[in-house]
């Protein structure tokens, strides 16, 4: 760890520019996050004199943030399957409805022809 921020260290100092970033500690059986922020300080001339490093422990939130995040993931498959039931309902539903349509034309036909046939008997039907 110490060889990383000795790295950072070294590149903010040579590029002048602030960096944020989180760092991950094992302290026995706990895990921490924390939240770093370097930033360069300089002289009246602009020169840089040495760092500001700023941390603080974004444990609990990182926690929270991916559990956030697994239910979502868990709330995304529960939808994606209860919108494949509802397109295979709607798919039975509109082939049921294909099919009354059929057999109410079929219907229409068969009291029509009925129809006809009935008016024009030469012997009278009851």
């Amino acid at each position: 760890m110490a060889e990383k921020y000795t790295s950072d260290n070294e590149r903010i100092m040579e590029t002048g520019n602030a960096e944020s970033f989180e760092d991950r500690y094992v302290v026995g059986t706990q895990d921490f996050t924390v939240q770093m922020h370097k930033t360069p300080i300089r002289d009246e001339k602009g020169d840089i004199l040495g760092l500001l490093a700023t941390f603080w422990d974004i444990s609990e939130q990182k926690r929270k943030r991916e559990e956030l995040e697994k239910r979502g993931a868990e709330l995304e498959d529960l939808l994606s399957g209860r919108t494949a039931e509802l397109y295979k309902t709607n798919e039975r539903l509109q082939g049921e409805e294909t099919k009354r349509m059929e057999v109410e034309t079929l219907l229409r036909l068969t009291e029509e022809e009925y129809n006809t046939l009935f008016e024009n008997a030469e012997s009278a039907l009851a």
